[in-house]
């Protein structure tokens, strides 16, 4: 009889069954393998989840916000946008702004998320990288132009870049977007100013007054619109608005602001011994105003004392030696009373100044067409400081190099 352990131990295993139980086990194995996998995606966030949490942290922790958006936008299975403009403000947020440009240069079709591209384009106003936030207002488009918000901020971009033109067409648009507010007429106010486009200016603000200004707006306003209609010859005008203005009292600096133009405009409608008045008045709390000793200059000549002309305006073009209007009236008082070679010296000196101011207004207009010309800035210090307005030709050093 065999013995029933032997025939056990050496009995050979089939090789089906062999086969059988190794597929067993590498199916147990997949199975487990793929509930791994399928836990892991499950427990993975989503590209949503992922954006949503950068968003949390953007301000708090930049460079975690941007591995997430990184993740985010590698998990997308669309055009992930909104990541992808988030990115470009993270990285304005991490003062990387090279890279933020060419990262949104990349985006297709970034005017899918508006409200995100205006958020961009603020963060780049912020960060003071101009060119970049006026070129995601332009693409922003109808969306900024409807948002008075964003456009008021798109104003602001564009005069920074000293895009003069674009500047009033986009206080145009903010005119029709919000009527009856006074922002966009003193922008283009101040611009018609500066570019010595009085008629345009005058209009401006003209229209500004129409709206609801503070009372001391409205008076600068008015402070304005009064140099210029007396520049233009409307004195009527000019003292329908000076005439306000002398009924409101704002403060102490202002109210011998205003006593000192009323007294000019006297001058201007022939009311001298009430001009010298003022002066006078104004001269004794303040000997030092080079505005009042130079209208009492100017009263001085009119009434034939050339002597105390002469003497007053001496002292003003000491004290400001680029006042243009001074410089001429001395000389024409020097020259009534028999001295032509030192009249020479102050015809030439206002000639100078009043060719500096028309070099300045053409470069202003040269650079309206070239906003990104570096020497036309350049030429613009130079030109500020010959003529004395040190403080701009500061402001157009600092802007020399920018983009």
């Amino acid at each position: 009889m065999t013995n029933t352990s032997e025939s056990l131990s050496t009995e050979p295993i089939p090789a089906s069954r062999s086969v059988a139980r190794l597929i067993v086990w590498i199916a147990a194995i997949l199975i487990t393998a793929g509930i791994v996998v399928v836990f892991v995606i499950l427990l993975q966030p989503s590209s949503e989840q992922q954006l949503a949490q950068a968003l949390l942290l953007e301000a708090s922790d930049p460079h975690q916000a941007l591995s997430l958006l990184d993740s985010s936008i590698h998990a997308s299975r669309g055009n992930p946008v909104k990541a992808q403009l988030v990115r470009c403000r993270v990285l304005l947020l991490l003062r990387r702004p090279d890279e933020a440009v060419a990262s949104f240069q990349q985006i297709d079709r970034p005017g899918d998320e508006p409200e995100e591209l205006l958020r961009l384009a603020h963060a780049a106003n912020v960060a003071k990288n101009f060119s970049f936030a006026q070129r995601l207002f332009e693409v922003a488009g109808s969306a900024a132009l409807s948002n008075p918000v964003a456009l008021r901020e798109w104003i602001d971009v564009v005069y920074q870049q000293e895009d003069r033109s674009e500047t009033i067409r986009l206080c145009r648009e903010y005119g029709k977007l919000v009527p009856g507010e006074a922002f966009p007429w003193l922008v283009s106010a101040s611009i018609h100013h500066e570019n010595n486009s009085g008629s345009l200016a005058i209009e401006d603000y003209r229209q500004a007054l129409r709206c609801k200004l503070p009372e001391a707006e409205a008076a600068r306003v008015r402070y304005q619109l009064v140099a210029l209609l007396m520049e233009r010859g409307d004195i009527p005008e000019a003292r329908q608005h000076c005439d306000v203005l002398l009924k409101a009292s704002v403060d102490a600096n202002s109210n011998e602001l205003v006593a000192l133009i009323n007294a000019e405009l006297m001058f201007r409608e022939g009311h001298f011994e009430e001009s010298m008045e003022i002066i006078e008045r104004l001269l004794k709390s303040n000997p030092n105003s080079t505005v009042a000793l130079m209208i009492r200059g100017f009263l001085h000549f009119e009434a034939g004392k050339f002597s105390a002309a002469i003497e007053d305006l001496q002292t003003v073009v000491q004290k400001d030696p680029y006042n243009q209007r001074a410089h001429y009236k001395l000389g024409q008082a020097l020259q009534k009373t028999q001295q032509p070679d030192a009249a020479a010296i102050h015809f030439r000196r206002s000639e100078e100044l009043i060719g500096l101011s028309s070099e300045i207004m053409v470069a202003r207009n040269l650079l309206a067409n070239q906003p990104g010309d570096r020497s036309l800035r350049q030429r613009l210090a130079e030109l500020n400081e010959r003529r004395g307005d040190f403080r701009e030709a500061a402001r157009w050093r600092q802007m020399i190099n920018r983009p």
